[in-house]
């Protein structure tokens, strides 16, 4: 299977119908870019972008999906959620809702 030709878990609609249509957040469908990215990018309410991979009820995270998944947690972002259903992916959610953004300021040189 060609990179790009990446095929969504059975639930992949369901989920970001309820977060998307019904829950209103701003969803960036990602789930044909390759490489091991996530299915999927929500905005939380507080500008949190919030990675989503989708995975089936008895689904499993492919070695390239854990690689990126690693890679983003060693990087200081723990806004990377495995998903299995709409409730996880509104927990998700939250979670990163209940974070303050910090406003950065410019560094004086």
């Amino acid at each position: 299977m060609s990179e790009y030709a990446k095929k969504v878990d059975a639930n992949h609609a369901l989920i970001r119908e309820y977060i998307r249509d019904r829950l209103h957040y701003c969803w960036c469908d990602t789930s044909r870019n390759a490489f091991g990215f996530p299915d999927a990018v929500v905005i939380a309410r507080n500008g949190i972008p919030v990675m989503l991979e989708i995975k089936s009820h008895g689904g499993w995270m492919e070695p390239r999906e854990k690689k990126y998944q690693q890679e983003v947690r060693e990087a200081g972002c723990p806004f990377y959620f495995v998903v299995f259903s709409p409730e996880d992916a509104e927990h998700a959610l939250a979670y990163a809702e209940a974070f303050e953004l910090v406003e950065k300021k410019p560094r004086s040189e």
